[in-house]
């Protein structure tokens, strides 16, 4: 039922679409959504369309960017089924280049950090999974490390400005000399993630119960509970350990403050 819409609607019917399979992928079990198979294969060849809008290449490539973090044996399926019969692992490998350029390329043009986010992890975890098999990854993998430090860059900056806030908000409530701290911030896995107890009722929040279930969804959306930092740092561990001259060949090919920033992020994590 879903096939033809694609290609054949405007950018609000498509972007309804994405919506409607993120939904999906949050809610469905991982062992169901192989019935979405084709729908998949559709989505992430229009990921990679030309004739499609910024904001709707960029939607679709949220999506495929969830399918790689929850199920690299989906995202692997759905790479073989969009390179047909005559998919070879020079075309595979040329495919995945593609799509990782692409995705930091894109990644930009997602307009939540969330989103931004959720591709970096993404990136991360096609790297880790696929770089033995394609070397050829690690060409770009200097254009993956820049696109996840602006994401680091754009998570710090946000905590920065929710920690003011808190702060302001203790003061004004218990006085400058209040010590309470947050509670730390703990690498999670996707799929060790528990929404129970974090979504807010209909009454708290005064808002539409269409809004209401968004709004829970977003919030207990699994890439919330992952660290990028720390992904990060576990992938560069794997890089050094496969091939350590062409991961210094990538520092290399960074700029110096992007090279000094990742450290950054990557040390306050070890």
């Amino acid at each position: 039922m879903m096939c033809p819409i694609f290609g054949n609607v405007r950018d609000r019917g498509s972007l309804a679409l994405a919506e409607t399979m993120e939904y999906v992928l949050l809610l469905l079990p991982r062992e169901r959504m192989s019935m979405f198979s084709p729908v998949f294969v559709l989505l992430f060849q229009q990921a990679t369309n030309n004739k499609e809008s910024v904001i709707v290449r960029s939607s679709f490539l949220a999506i495929v960017c969830r399918i790689a973090l929850i199920s690299i044996e989906l995202f692997h399926n759905l790479l073989l089924q969009t390179g047909g019969s005559d998919a070879t692992p020079q075309t595979l490998s040329d495919t995945i280049c593609e799509l990782v350029g692409e995705v930091c390329s894109r990644s930009e043009d997602m307009y939540l950090t969330s989103r931004r986010k959720l591709a970096g992890l993404a990136v991360c975890s096609i790297l880790v999974n696929y770089i033995r098999l394609y070397p050829a990854l690690f060409e770009k993998l200097p254009q993956v490390l820049e696109s996840v430090n602006c994401v680091l860059n754009e998570i710090s900056e946000e905590q920065d400005a929710r920690d003011t806030i808190f702060s302001s908000e203790l003061d004004e409530t218990h006085g400058s000399g209040f010590s309470g701290e947050r509670s730390s911030y703990i690498q999670g896995d996707y799929d060790d993630h528990d929404p129970v107890g974090r979504s807010a009722s209909l009454e708290s929040l005064h808002i539409s119960p269409d809004a209401a279930r968004r709004n829970a969804l977003a919030e207990n959306d699994p890439v919330a509970d992952l660290n990028l930092a720390v992904v990060i740092a576990e992938m560069l561990k794997l890089l050094q350990s496969i091939d350590a001259g062409a991961l210094n060949l990538c520092w290399e090919r960074m700029t110096t403050i992007s090279v000094e920033q990742l450290m950054e992020h990557t040390r306050l994590q070890s």
